[in-house]
């Protein structure tokens, strides 16, 4: 750059004094810029704040994609990257494989799902019918305690040997309920007994059969005919048969009870 000197600094223009530095030769000395040179530095100045205002704008766009994981983000971009250009040199082209194993894969797991629902509905199926079948017979087995009683009591004059058609024909007539108390019923109409306002008893039952069934009953001479100490069933009296269980005396009244 030229160089202009002064002798003193009132000579100097006011612009450029605050630039004027002491010589060697005594003089002050001020650097003096092309014109040109001016407006070329104004002109890249000026340029060169507009590209950080765009790479400004720039970097702030890019952040909301990238985050601030950028080293993350570029290795994920890589991947892309080359997974594209696979594509493109048609390693992946038409390749369904994938596609057809997964499919494949999902049906056979609803297949799996379906044939597990189906066998643990099987398996409910099954469990319910043996309740079923369990919770039958354990309400039958009130019937047959209540009923037995009845019937081997010598003072109700039934002949035992009915006891198993009496029995059978108490299954349709008596519902159990879950505490095990009997209700006998007619459809879904409860039997009342002889006060009117209470289930009828199976004794009361029982009795009920004399218009129906006499023949379950035993002659005019009834339990008495024998005697409170004769001999009965199986070279028993009444009072040792009445201090059987109900299922011994059930077994009695079927003929398949053997004293030993």
């Amino acid at each position: 750059m030229p160089d202009i000197f002064y002798d003193s600094l009132d000579q100097i223009p006011e612009g450029l004094r605050e630039t004027a530095k002491q010589g060697e030769n005594g003089k002050l000395v001020v650097k003096v810029v092309p014109q040109s040179k001016l407006d070329e530095f104004r002109d890249n100045n000026i340029k060169i704040s507009k590209e950080r205002d765009d790479a400004v704008a720039f970097a702030s766009k890019a952040k909301e994609i990238i985050g601030e994981d950028f080293e993350g983000f570029t290795a994920s971009l890589g991947e892309l990257k080359t997974t594209a250009q696979r594509v493109k040199d048609g390693e992946l082209v038409a390749n369904k494989s994938i596609e057809e194993a997964l499919a494949e894969r999902t049906k056979q797991m609803r297949d799996d799902m379906t044939a597990e629902n189906q066998r643990l509905a099987n398996e409910a199926k099954l469990w319910k019918e043996k309740q079923a079948a369990t919770d039958k017979q354990l309400r039958r087995t009130y019937v047959d305690r209540a009923l037995t009683d009845v019937v081997l009591d010598e003072t109700n004059g039934v002949n035992p040997k009915a006891l198993t058609d009496i029995l059978n024909r108490a299954y349709s007539v008596f519902n159990v309920g879950d505490d095990g108390a009997l209700t006998p019923k007619k459809g879904d109409a409860v039997i009342y007994g002889g006060d009117g306002a209470t289930p009828m008893s199976p004794k009361e039952w029982v009795q009920s059969l004399k218009e129906d069934a006499p023949y379950y009953f035993k002659g005019s001479n009834g339990g008495g005919a024998e005697g409170g100490d004769a001999k009965s069933l199986n070279g028993m009296t009444n009072a040792d048969i009445a201090k059987l269980p109900p299922e011994q005396r059930l077994a009695i009244a079927n003929g398949e009870y053997n004293k030993r």
